[in-house]
């Protein structure tokens, strides 16, 4: 199963959600979302970005159960509808 996980904030909220909803995903990838702003999603969101070594949000990686395989960085304006959607089409088939 692959998991795609879009961590971002109350002040970048609607470009992420913006992004999520353009999105065509195939039904064997599921969507989770982190809200630092949100007390219950902060740690959480906080340990992904970590592990990817992000600093910046919105941030974007994909899991294989439980195996990171790719991020997405907005440091590098790689956070993008067709970098995305590109990567899914050619690689989760």
């Amino acid at each position: 199963m692959y998991y795609i996980k879009f961590i971002y904030n109350n002040y970048c909220r609607d470009e992420a959600k913006d992004i999520i909803n353009r999105l065509n995903i195939p039904e064997h990838i599921s969507i989770k979302e982190f809200n630092e702003d949100v007390a219950g999603q902060y740690k959480k969101a906080w340990m992904l970005k970590s592990k990817a070594s992000a600093r910046m949000i919105p941030f974007v990686t994909i899991y294989k159960d439980k195996k990171l395989i790719k991020s997405f960085y907005t440091e590098v304006s790689e956070v993008t509808v067709d970098n995305i959607q590109t990567y899914i089409n050619e690689n989760l088939k």
